[in-house]
């Protein structure tokens, strides 16, 4: 007997919509640079350090989260609860992104930086994509169901990336170009991200049983994090999140000097 399909266009569609929010804030945060020192004037430097230090942060996030859901017990699952769980944090984690306060000083506007990058990288985001990664293989055995997961996904993930890259800047321009402008736009981000989010809950299931780990392969956090320093590829690993933040600050400057040069 072949494994059995269970899964239908609306099931696959619902799993798909759960690829917008993750690249909705993937994306908003790779458009942060601009923002930062072109709508809110904060200094390039201090921008690449805070949005640096967050991505290490998230490294962390990711385990710890990865832990947190090994011993989930709802009865709703270990993957879905997350995803009704993180609709609201992500509404507003994305919307506070762009509301940095400009009469604060640099010092609280740098800590405004890193604390809502921390937010929404390395908890919020963390928080859906890890579950959302793992839903794939407890939703259905059937490989092709899986593949046709994939693609659904892909296509999500590809239209909410396109819709950014291309339309988010003329969009803001056009609703004058300022700090409120993106906040608009933040706001109806938020709010695909938050129903996406609550849609994907609704029409995901966890049909296939995962073994329960032995009490030998439960590795206390701490011990992990020792273990995986220790790995001879961490190196490699600190080295490309280092190499990211010296490319980044480049053409932050670059970008700067290109203006300055512009301006005369």
């Amino acid at each position: 007997m072949g494994v059995q399909k269970s899964m239908r266009l609306t099931d696959y569609l619902g799993d798909g919509l759960g690829q917008l929010p993750l690249n909705i804030m993937s994306c908003l945060v790779g458009q942060l640079t601009y923002f930062y020192t072109e709508k809110v004037g904060l200094a390039a430097g201090m921008v690449a350090t805070m949005l640096l230090i967050a991505k290490i942060f998230d490294a962390f996030s990711d385990l710890a989260m990865g832990k947190i859901m090994d011993n989930g017990k709802s009865p709703k699952g270990k993957c879905r609860p997350w995803f009704a769980r993180m609709a609201i944090p992500a509404f507003v984690s994305i919307v506070l992104l762009f509301t940095v306060p400009k009469n604060m000083g640099s010092g609280l506007q740098a800590a405004y930086v890193l604390i809502t990058n921390v937010l929404i990288t390395a908890i919020v985001y963390t928080a859906v994509a890890i579950p959302y990664s793992a839903l794939m293989a407890i939703r259905t055995e059937s490989s092709e169901e899986r593949g046709k997961m994939g693609i659904f996904r892909a296509a999500f993930g590809y239209i909410a990336g396109m819709v950014i890259a291309i339309l988010l800047i003329p969009i803001t321009n056009m609703l004058g170009g300022t700090q409120s402008a993106w906040i608009k736009v933040a706001v109806v981000f938020s709010l695909i991200s938050l129903l996406s989010l609550l849609i994907l809950y609704k029409t995901s299931k966890e049909n296939v049983q995962i073994a329960e780990k032995s009490e030998d392969e439960n590795v206390p956090f701490v011990e992990g994090i020792k273990i995986l320093f220790k790995n001879k590829y961490c190196d490699h690993a600190c080295t490309s999140v280092l190499d990211e933040y010296f490319l980044q600050l480049k053409c932050i400057w670059w970008y700067l000097l290109c203006k300055i040069y512009s301006w005369k």
